[in-house]
């Protein structure tokens, strides 16, 4: 005797277990389904969105580099050129390298009366501040020798520091960059040089002798009370001064990644004083890109020489 099982109740539920169980793979399937095409499309979303804010992104990049150009371009057009500073020497140099586009370091050359002066500018800070009160410092030297006729550098140093303490702190002190500078008054019929400085020297160097020239202790804009010493230097023969900021002594490099150093900066330059002022700035280039090697400049790097 032999049984259909072909309508039996077992299958009939099996079959029924199948269906109920494909209806919800289906729907689990529609629901991943749905679910995918709904996170597609909102990644296509975000997509978009971060397109259009790296397009604004880099339109503003563009901006603020276009506009850090611009303001280059300005810094640069008030330096003085070779050839007005090389008019008023036997020979000089000014080199200059800034740590970003524009920086806090900065040459100042004016002819007043019967003298020339000329200065190294640096600014506590670098980049765009720096640059703004470097740039500052510069109209004020302006003011000061050109409308108030202050012809001796101490005196030029302590209304400095007056006047850019109250331009920056509006009498309180709430700016703490400031600057250090070395300012020159050489006087054109005797050559007698008169020297000034806030923290930054004056290296002097004459026939058979060198003299690194202290500046006084404080910076401009550090203390609204601070004076600054006048040191009048006289010599015979061509005469050679060298005026520079800390960015070159401060930067790393070397076999053991060390500072290079005021003693370093001074040994060189006394080393190849005999050369002509144009050689002695491509020497120091290339001693100092040597130096840094693959360390990053952490400073601006300006440099001045000239000979009377």
């Amino acid at each position: 005797m032999t049984t259909d099982l072909k309508n039996s109740p077992v299958q009939t539920e099996t079959a029924d277990q199948m269906r109920k169980e494909l209806t919800v793979l289906k729907e689990r399937i529609n629901s991943q389904q749905d679910m995918l095409e709904r996170t597609t499309g909102f990644m296509s979303q975000i997509q978009s969105s971060l397109e259009q804010s790296k397009q604004k992104v880099e339109e503003k990049n563009k901006e603020t580099f276009d506009s850090m150009r611009y303001a280059e371009r300005l810094q640069q057009a008030i330096l003085p050129s070779c050839d007005e500073v090389n008019k008023a020497f036997i020979d000089s140099f000014i080199y200059l390298r800034q740590c970003e586009i524009i920086g806090g370091d900065l040459a100042y050359f004016i002819e007043a009366e019967d003298s020339y002066f000329i200065a190294a500018i640096d600014c506590t800070g670098h980049g765009i501040p720096g640059a703004m009160i470097s740039m500052m410092a510069h109209s004020l030297l302006d003011e000061i020798i050109m409308q108030h006729l202050v012809f001796d550098p101490g005196h030029i140093l302590t209304e400095l520091n007056r006047m850019l303490f109250s331009a920056l702190n509006g009498g309180k002190k709430e700016i703490k960059d400031g600057l250090d500078i070395s300012l020159c008054r050489v006087h054109k019929d005797t050559k007698k040089v008169s020297f000034s400085g806030a923290r930054r020297p004056l290296l002097h160097l004459s026939i058979g002798a060198s003299e690194l020239i202290k500046a006084t202790r404080a910076s401009i804009a550090e203390n609204p009370d601070s004076t600054f010493e006048t040191i009048d230097i006289e010599g015979e023969g061509k005469n050679k001064f060298y005026m520079f900021s800390d960015g070159i002594p401060d930067q790393f490099g070397g076999p053991k990644g060390k500072k290079f150093g005021t003693k370093r900066l001074v040994s060189l330059i006394s080393e190849i004083k005999m050369l002509n002022m144009k050689k002695q700035s491509e020497i120091i280039t290339n001693t100092i890109t040597s130096w840094q090697a693959n360390e990053p400049q952490i400073d601006d790097n300006l440099i001045i020489g000239f000979c009377i």
